[in-house]
């Protein structure tokens, strides 16, 4: 697996324009992960976006560095995409220089509601985006890094907000029915539970129940490179 957005953040950091680190608004990090996946993510990502033109909404959760969104949006324009990117704000630096990247990545895209929402998942219920109640909810490389309290509020908002026919999709590394492998994820695992007692790869069946009590199912999982996953959940 690849480090989530929390541990490999930081480790490339582009400056755009002649501006230092005071000028914080037009810095761009590059969470050198999300390039790499990027791009696969967007090929899964192109069998959910109608191709008909009609508009589609995505709310994007923990959007981090804002690359998978830039990258989306970018990606599926002529699809009618419309995403809002969010982000928790713990009120310290770390959230201040994502804010800004995430602004810096999406600035120039029509098809990003920006500023990105300040959103902590684990609170409910969540508030709507401006645009209303999105058709899909967007998570990568989240649940592992995050508290029981931050994924169950994930799926019980999910389920809140998306209409029927709506779609919960998630990435990154999971335990599948009860098995982590290769044992590359099983020593990843083991150094997250390390960090913190409440990270960790959560398994696909915890998950899948609780979409279920949320009004959704897991109706598909796509195994992507680097041993990670797509899980997809469908609103009833």
């Amino acid at each position: 697996s690849t480090a989530g957005p929390a541990l490999s953040l930081l480790a490339t950091i582009s400056r755009h324009s002649s501006s230092s680190f005071k000028n914080i608004k037009t810095i761009k990090m590059i969470a050198p992960a999300a390039e790499r996946n990027k791009e696969p993510i967007l090929a899964i990502m192109r069998q959910y976006v109608p191709a008909d033109g009609a508009a589609c909404r995505m709310l994007e959760i923990a959007s981090g560095t804002g690359q998978h969104c830039a990258h989306l949006a970018a990606g599926l324009a002529d699809r009618g995409l419309q995403i809002q990117p969010s982000e928790i704000d713990n009120q310290d630096q770390s959230s201040s220089s994502s804010f800004a990247s995430i602004e810096a990545h999406c600035r120039s895209l029509s098809n990003v509601c920006l500023p990105p929402m300040r959103l902590d998942i684990s609170k409910r219920p969540c508030p709507e985006p401006p645009f209303g109640r999105p058709d899909i909810i967007f998570c990568a490389n989240m649940i592992h890094i995050s508290s029981t309290a931050a994924v169950e509020g994930l799926f019980a908002n999910a389920g809140n907000l998306l209409p029927a026919g709506g779609r919960l999709i998630t990435y990154g590394p999971y335990a599948i029915d009860g098995a982590i492998y290769p044992q590359s994820n099983a020593d990843f695992n083991r150094s997250l539970r390390a960090r913190n007692p409440d990270w960790g790869l959560r398994d696909t069946a915890y998950l899948a129940g609780l979409a279920e009590a949320a009004g959704m199912a897991l109706s598909a999982r796509h195994e992507m490179p680097a041993n990670n996953w797509m899980l997809v959940f469908d609103k009833s």
